[in-house]
Parts: structure tokens; sequence; C-alpha cells
């Protein structure tokens, strides 16, 4: 099997849980706050390399504490984090999470995100049995056009061969 390449967004998710949720313009005490790695690139990347599959991740992180924190986790959940780039021009992504009675809100506030190139995502050199993911949680517009999906009859039809 190839190797896994997967383009997206890099978070770090602050969850606050509340008895209930505030109206508009209310505030209300919390339970507790907690700080978890996430991202769609990155949540991606991760189950990839826990199926046993050599994953590269692509994407942008900030020069910043969540960032130093996220880029530790990554590497110790065996993903390839050399084409995750540094940037001191943008926080890293963080989605703010409000949780409580079992329902959430999310903010997502994409920073370094934001800042994927074209170039970075062209950087990856694909081999012959090698995988591309690219999550919509990255601008897929200003990468470029957006690669066109297969439809099921061609799929069929490939694996047919």
């Amino acid at each position: 099997m190839g190797r896994v390449f997967v383009a997206g967004s890099i978070n770090m998710d602050v969850v606050a849980t509340a008895e209930r949720h505030p109206a508009l313009g209310e505030t209300v005490a919390g339970k507790e706050v907690l700080y978890f790695p996430g991202g769609k690139g990155a949540n991606q990347a991760v189950a990839a390399s826990k199926l046993g599959a050599a994953t590269t991740l692509i994407g942008r992180l900030g020069k910043d504490a969540f960032g130093r924190e996220l880029r530790t986790f990554l590497a110790d959940q065996g993903v390839d984090l050399g084409l995750v780039r540094d940037t001191a021009d943008a926080h890293t992504g963080t989605a703010i999470i409000t949780l409580a009675n079992a329902e959430n809100t999310i903010v997502v506030v994409p920073g370094a995100n934001d800042l994927v190139t074209p170039d970075d995502v062209a950087s990856a050199v694909l081999g012959k049995g090698d995988i591309a993911v690219v999550a919509a949680s990255i601008c897929v517009q200003r990468l470029g056009a957006a690669p066109s999906m297969p439809t099921l009859a061609e799929v069929s039809a490939a694996l047919r061969g």
C-alpha cells in the first residue's frame, strides 16, 4: 500500500461544558474547559496512521502554544509532519465549542489554516498507489479548481478493471 497524503485543517478544539446554552447576550457559568487536538485534516491523518498507513499531513500551524502542542500530538500518533509549515503570520486554528445537554455550538477561527496555499499542497510528491485526501475544511476554492469526483459508475468500472 502507498502513502496517504491529507491536506486539511489542524485545530485545537476548546470545549466549554455547561448545564445549558446561554441565550443571546446572556452569560452562564460553565463546568469545565477541555482541550482536544482536532481539525478535519488532522483527524483524518491520525485515523489513517492508526490504521497502519504511512500518513503525511499537509497544512499550517501558528507559532504558538497550540501549534507546538498539536505538532507533538500528531508526531506521537505517527503522522509525518514534513509538509506542515509553521507560520508567525496567524495563530493556530481553533474551534470554540460549547457543550450543554448533549448539544453543541461551534465557532471555528481558521487562523493558519487559511494560509494553506496551492504550493503547500503541490509539494506532496505522490507515487503509484498513494492516496490524496483534501479535507473541505481548508479553502478548496483558493487552492485552485476543485478536483472532480468520479461517479459511482466510473468507480465500479475501474474496480472491474
